[in-house]
């Protein structure tokens, strides 16, 4: 008989990429049957395909997809609270160092120091907690400790999440980097110039159209390729949507960025779970969308 705890287990592993021939091989070696553990991967893949889609039968108005990533990031903060704890304390440490080296200059510095190992650490936890808050949100029944988020920076499928997240970011700069080598070439000044000017102009499509690359890399347990390609083929026919909503996210995030310490706490502790579920949502939508079209 297989138990919850084994279907959860079977679950875990499976989400930080264990390759499923060697998770049979483990479950042998500690006493479970055959039978049992095909009937565990069984209950896994039936219960995946019954998780609950979105179900638009249009792409959500942005006030109604922001409304509604609010509800869920009310009833999942408390699971995934502790992931913007670690930014926040680059911030915290940061401010009292600050405020130590201004209102007790007399303290040795030496003393002072020891912030920047916690502020490097904040920092660094910072940019990675937007695809930390992508892990969380997709697999939304996984329990969110200490030991778990260590576990999911140890995976080879969270740093591959990673680098589809920033790469179609990466594609444009190094679009924008071509024509600085380029121009060591004689006589394609002008070549340059259209090249340069057309791909500033257009080359945002990239980063825009690979965005989701991450989400269904994680969800529909595909390749790095094919989430690429999904991505790319999501979004063909709502671009402009898409550039609309992470305009406005991005406005509302400068406009709280303005607002010295209070501003930067507010984005790292709501807005950017809040990010993770609003396009994570937009993804189920367009994901919808194009199933039911085809």
């Amino acid at each position: 008989m297989i138990t919850p705890e084994l279907i959860s287990y079977i679950k875990n592993e499976i989400s930080m990429g264990t390759n499923t021939v060697d998770l049979n091989n483990t479950l042998l070696k500690t006493g479970w049957s055959h039978n049992q553990i095909n009937e565990a991967f069984q209950a896994v893949k039936q219960e995946k395909t019954a998780a609950p889609e979105v179900n638009y039968s249009r792409i959500p108005e942005f006030k109604t997809l922001l409304k509604n990533s609010t509800n869920v990031l009310q009833k999942q903060y408390r699971r995934i609270f502790l992931i913007q704890l670690f930014p926040a304390i680059g911030i915290i440490f940061s401010i009292i160092f600050l405020l130590l080296n201004n209102l007790f200059p007399q303290i040795p510095k030496a003393i002072l120091y020891i912030a920047y190992p916690f502020i490097i650490f904040g920092s660094i936890m910072g940019l990675l907690s937007g695809p930390l808050n992508q892990f969380a949100i997709v697999f939304e029944n996984e329990q969110i400790n200490i030991n778990k988020i260590f576990l999911i920076l140890r995976s080879k499928n969270f740093w591959k999440m990673i680098l589809l997240n920033y790469f179609g970011f990466l594609i444009y700069i190094l679009g924008l980097l071509v024509p600085f080598v380029l121009i060591l070439v004689p006589g394609l000044l002008s070549i340059i110039i259209i090249f340069s000017l057309l791909w500033a102009a257009i080359g945002f499509i990239v980063p825009l159209k690979l965005s989701f690359a991450s989400y269904i890399f994680m969800k529909e347990n595909c390749s790095m390729g094919e989430a690429l390609k999904k991505s790319w083929n999501y979004t063909e026919d709502n671009l402009f949507t898409i550039f609309k909503y992470e305009l406005s996210f991005g406005f509302i995030t400068f406009a709280f960025n303005l607002v010295p310490v209070l501003g930067n706490l507010f984005q790292i502790f709501i807005l950017t779970p809040l990010s993770a579920i609003f396009f994570y949502h937009l993804y189920l939508s367009l994901k919808f969308q194009k199933e039911t079209a085809s």
